[in-house]
C-alpha cells in the first residue's frame, strides 16, 4: 500500500509510523565483501590474501568484489584490474562463482531464521528483519544481533562476517550497518537522531547517487546538516515530488511502508570476453542470453510483447533495436525476433569491436491472462511453444548442457546465471 505522508486522511495511520524513544523496529544484516568472503570461506588457501572476484580472467575487466585485504590497497568494486595490479601487485584474481554465492545465501538465511524470522531479502548479501515484542527494546535487539552473529559463525563459519544495523526503520538500520564495518554492530535509536548521521557524506544515504547529489548541491545542500535542516516543502521541491517528503520522514525514523512494485521486464546482459567480440561470436552470446531470459520468464509465469536488443562497442559507441509482437513465451518466436534485430543493432558501430550485449523482454503480462490469436497461432507456432516447455523440463532434470537450441560453442554454454544488484537468482536459474 502506498501512503502519501501529506494526505490528511492518513494522519491516524501515519502517527502509528512515528518513532518512539526507547524502541527500535528493524534489524539489518549486511554481509561484508560477500563474494570475496564466500571464496575465502570455500577456499582456505585464499584466506588472509588480497583477492578480487572478476567476471573473467582479463586485465581489461574490473573487480566485482574485493576482499578486505585488497581493499586495504584501494582495490574496490569497479576497479579496473590493470589499475588494481598497480596498487596491489600480489592481487589474486578469482573467477566469480555465482552458484556458490546463491548456495551460501540459502544457508545464511537458514541460520538467521534460527534466531528470528526474515522479513525481506534486500539483495544477495543484505537481509532485513522487522522486530516485534520485547525485541523492540534496544537491549534485546542487541542481544538478538549478537545471537545471529554466533549462529552464523557456528553454522557457516567464522570467516564470513556480517555487519548489523538496528534502528526504527529499515532505511536507518541499513545506514547503521555501514557505520562499523567489517563485522560491526551499530544502533541508531530515534531519540539520538541526527547524532552520528551528521558525520556522514550525503552520498552515504541510500537513494542519493551522483545525479541526486548534484540536484541537492544546486539547492544549497552540501552536508548532512544542510539536509537535516530542510523543511518538508523544500524536500518535495528538491526531489520533484512525494519521494522528497518520504525521504524527510525516513531520515527521522518514521517506519513508512514500502511502495509496491510490479515486474515490467526480464533481461540479461554480458560483457564479452576478448574471444567473443566479433559480430558472429557476439551473436552467439546474445542468443544464449535470450534463451535464458525466455526460460526464466516462462518459469515466472509471464509472456512478453516486446524484445529489445542493446549492444556496446569498445569505442564507447552504442547500438540497439527493438520490436513488438503478440505476447508470447515461446523461445523460437523470440529467436526469430532477434535475427531481425541483430543487423540493425550492430550496424550502428563506428569502429570498435563489440564489448557488451544485452537482451530485454518487456511489456510483460501474466501468461494466464493471455489467449492465443486465432489467426496468428498456426499449428507450427503451437508446436514450438510445446517444444520450448519440453526443453525446460529436460534442463531441469538433466542440466542446461543436456540439450541446446542450435549450436553453442563450449564457452557460450558455460555462461551461467549472474547475481543482479538487488535480485537473488532462484537455484533453478542455473539450469536455464
Amino acid at each position: 500500500m502506498e501512503i502519501d505522508p501529506e494526505a490528511p486522511s492518513h494522519s491516524q495511520l501515519f502517527s502509528a509510523m512515528q518513532p518512539h524513544a526507547g524502541e527500535v523496529r528493524w534489524l539489518y544484516v549486511d554481509f561484508d565483501s560477500y563474494f570475496a568472503s564466500c571464496e575465502q570461506l570455500d577456499r582456505p588457501e585464499l584466506r588472509g590474501k588480497p583477492i578480487a572476484v572478476v567476471p573473467m580472467i582479463a586485465e581489461t575487466t574490473c573487480a566485482i568484489a574485493a576482499s578486505y585485504e585488497a581493499k586495504a590497497y584501494g582495490v574496490k568494486t569497479g576497479t579496473r584490474i590493470w589499475e588494481a595490479r598497480k596498487r596491489c601487485p600480489d592481487l589474486i584474481l578469482v573467477p566469480a562463482r555465482h552458484d556458490l554465492y546463491v548456495h551460501l545465501h540459502s544457508k545464511l538465511k537458514d541460520a538467521i531464521e534460527t534466531c528470528h524470522p526474515i522479513t525481506a531479502v534486500r539483495s544477495i548479501d543484505e537481509i532485513a528483519c522487522r522486530l516485534g515484542g520485547r525485541d523492540k527494546k534496544p537491549e534485546h535487539a542487541l542481544k538478538l544481533a549478537a545471537g545471529m552473529k554466533a549462529a552464523l559463525a557456528a553454522q557457516i563459519g567464522s570467516g564470513l562476517h556480517c555487519s548489523i544495523g538496528i534502528s526504527s526503520n529499515m532505511f536507518l538500520a541499513k545506514i547503521a550497518a555501514d557505520l562499523d564495518k567489517p563485522n560491526g554492530l551499530s544502533m541508531l535509536p530515534p531519540e539520538q537522531l541526527p547524532g552520528r548521521l551528521l558525520g556522514l557524506e550525503i552520498t552515504d544515504l541510500t537513494g542519493i547517487a551522483r545525479a541526486m547529489e548534484t540536484r541537492l548541491n544546486n539547492a544549497g545542500v552540501q552536508t548532512l546538516t544542510d539536509l537535516w535542516e530542510r523543511t518538508i516543502p523544500q524536500m518535495k521541491t528538491i526531489w520533484g515530488g512525494i519521494e522528497g517528503v518520504r525521504f524527510w520522514y525516513k531520515l527521522r525514523g518514521y517506519d513508512l511502508p514500502r511502495a509496491e512494485t510490479k515486474r515490467g521486464a526480464i533481461g540479461h546482459s554480458r560483457v564479452l570476453a576478448p574471444d567473443f567480440r566479433m559480430p558472429a561470436e557476439a551473436h552467439d552470446v546474445a542468443k544464449r542470453l535470450l534463451l535464458k531470459a525466455v526460460s526464466r520468464m516462462r518459469r515466472l509465469g509471464y509472456c512478453a510483447a516486446g524484445l529489445e536488443l542493446s549492444v556496446r562497442f569498445t569505442d564507447r559507441s552504442r547500438g540497439g533495436a527493438k520490436c513488438r509482437a503478440q505476447p508470447s513465451d515461446d523461445s523460437f518466436v523470440f529467436l526469430r525476433m532477434l535475427e531481425r534485430l541483430w543487423p540493425s543493432a550492430i550496424s550502428q558501430r563506428r569502429n570498435g569491436l563489440l564489448l557488451k550485449v544485452g537482451v530485454c523482454l518487456y511489456d510483460l503480462v501474466e501468461a494466464r491472462q493471455t489467449t492465443l490469436d486465432l489467426f496468428a497461432a498456426a499449428p507450427r507456432a503451437r508446436d514450438t511453444a510445446k517444444l520450448s516447455l519440453a526443453v525446460d523440463a529436460i534442463h531441469k532434470r538433466f542440466g542446461r548442457k543436456a540439450l541446446t537450441i542450435g549450436w553453442e560453442p563450449a564457452p557460450i554454454a558455460d555462461l551461467g546465471t549472474k547475481i543482479a544488484f538487488t535480485r537473488v537468482p532462484d537455484v533453478s536459474e542455473f539450469s536455464e
